[in-house]
């Protein structure tokens, strides 16, 4: 019997790639660089926590700030 294109992958563990957004995952991935230890990074932090290149990683942040999940302070370089 074939597998639903939702279930995980057995040998794996995951979900089957040609069913993923690359950029959202990229973006959860830049998201979860921020902790609460550590609630406000820079730019260049964020992108080497969530792998990303730095342009990748302030697309992404400046997507994030335009949609309100993060706030972006000019004055340090830091996004919250």
């Amino acid at each position: 019997m074939p597998r639903k294109s939702n279930e995980l992958n057995s040998q794996t563990g995951e979900l089957d790639p040609k069913n993923t957004v690359q950029s959202l995952a990229k973006g959860f991935r830049a998201l979860q660089a921020f902790t609460a230890e550590e609630p406000e990074l820079k730019l260049a932090e964020v992108a080497r926590r969530a792998g990303l290149d730095n342009g990748t990683a302030y697309r992404l942040l400046e997507t994030l700030v335009m949609l309100g999940y993060l706030e972006r302070f000019p004055e340090t370089k830091q996004y919250r």
